[in-house]
């Protein structure tokens, strides 16, 4: 086995779960991270690590989560990003300019060599897809992210066993298209030129300023070293400041709590954090259909039952399909108009903006009566015209 990396930042949070407290607590400084430890980091801190004896350092920004696998077959280093961004950078280490630094990464299911020459820096990340169908199966191909090198040289061998070399700046967008049982030869190839490299993979003169903003600070006051994250953060999520609740709001969702999640939706005062807490918990659910009737159980406890039939739904999302049928549209928007739960509105809300694109200055916390009926009476108009929140799609014949 490979030595364990080690825990190098002088600033910020970072989280790891542990098994024995089934439970996430805060990373303390200098610790060494070993072969199946879950690491989490909150925006808008980062983490660096070191491994193989210096010989390489990752950084973890802001709203990622890891895996650290340790040494595995295909490379002495391995990871498995499961949210978020990593940096990967080859250090030089006893004037030793030519051995590369072989990590294996494991992201959307897939498993990647990278060989890096010393100097040079890649960068990996991954966005969760949400759903947009009832009770649908989280896909390989509803994540989005990319394989960056910035400088230097890289081999980068795909699951399937191509291989290619990238100079940076160069990258390949994930997922890629794996070859077919058939013998399909598709050679692997870079994507086309990126007009700029991600902010995350340049200087983090942004972040930097972020992590020592004052909301930062008071944010990194809200975790305990020796408390568990599941007792700390949803009073943070409650904060009245609505800076605080949403970066809380995020952490819980980075650390796929649930219930905690749920309380957010239901109760806050904050639209950031309720937002935050609809786009968290749509990542989470189609993870595992084990997360079916979790949501189930939980939603139970705090919604009456129509209710939480109708959260249930609506967390799973609708499609263009959906949004060009008559009887969905008019669904939709009836939940938009919910007379007591706020939490119904905005998901409603949320699906009908991502689809369509327009707002009508809809706002499900509006105090505004009178502003609130002219928004939903906006839509019913809009509904009328179009007889669905989206127009048929014009026959071949364009009729």
């Amino acid at each position: 086995p490979a030595p364990p990396a080690k825990y190098v930042s002088s600033e910020g949070i970072t989280l790891h779960y542990v098994a024995r407290e089934q439970d996430w607590f805060v990373l303390p400084r200098r610790s060494q991270v070993h072969a199946g430890d879950f690491l989490a980091v909150p925006d808008p801190f980062e983490c660096a690590l070191e491994f193989e004896e210096g010989r390489g350092l990752l950084t973890l920004p802001g709203g990622t989560t890891i895996r650290w696998l340790g040494a595995q077959e295909t490379a002495p280093t391995a990871i498995e990003l499961r949210r978020g961004r990593v940096v990967l950078k080859a250090t030089t280490i006893a004037n030793d300019n030519e051995t590369p630094l072989h990590v294996a990464v494991k992201t959307l299911g897939d498993l990647w060599q990278i060989s890096l020459q010393p100097g040079t820096t890649g960068g990996i990340d991954v966005v969760p897809g949400e759903p947009t169908a009832f009770e649908q199966e989280s896909a390989r191909n509803s994540c989005t992210g990319g394989i960056y090198i910035v400088n230097g040289r890289a081999n980068l061998v795909d699951p399937s066993g191509r291989t290619i070399e990238i100079k940076g700046p160069g990258w390949i967008k994930l997922p890629v298209k794996l070859p077919t049982e058939s013998g399909d030869e598709t050679p692997l190839e870079r994507s086309p030129p990126l007009s700029e490299l991600p902010k995350w993979m340049g200087p983090h003169t942004l972040s930097q300023a972020s992590r020592q903003s004052q909301s930062a600070k008071m944010f990194e006051k809200g975790f305990k070293l020796d408390e568990a994250v599941s007792l700390s953060l949803p009073a943070v999520a409650a904060d009245p400041n609505p800076i605080l609740s949403k970066m809380a709001t995020d952490t819980l969702g980075l650390i796929e709590a649930y219930g905690p999640l749920i309380n957010v939706l239901q109760r806050t005062i904050h639209d950031e954090a309720r937002k935050a807490a609809i786009s968290a918990l749509r990542m989470w659910l189609p993870r595992s259909p084990e997360n079916r009737d979790l949501l189930k159980n939980e939603l139970a406890q705090t919604y009456l039952p129509e209710d939480a039939d109708v959260v249930y739904r609506l967390l799973w999302g609708f499609n263009q399909e959906d949004a060009r049928d008559k009887a969905r549209s008019q669904q939709l928007l009836d939940w938009m108009g919910h007379p007591t739960e706020v939490s119904i509105r905005e998901l409603a809300f949320t699906q009908v903006y991502r689809l369509t694109g327009k707002t009508y200055h809809y706002r499900a916390s509006t105090k505004q009566a009178q502003e609130f009926q002219q928004s939903l009476k906006s839509w019913n108009q809009h509904l009328h015209r179009d007889g669905s929140l989206l127009p048929p799609l014009k026959d071949d014949a364009g009729k």
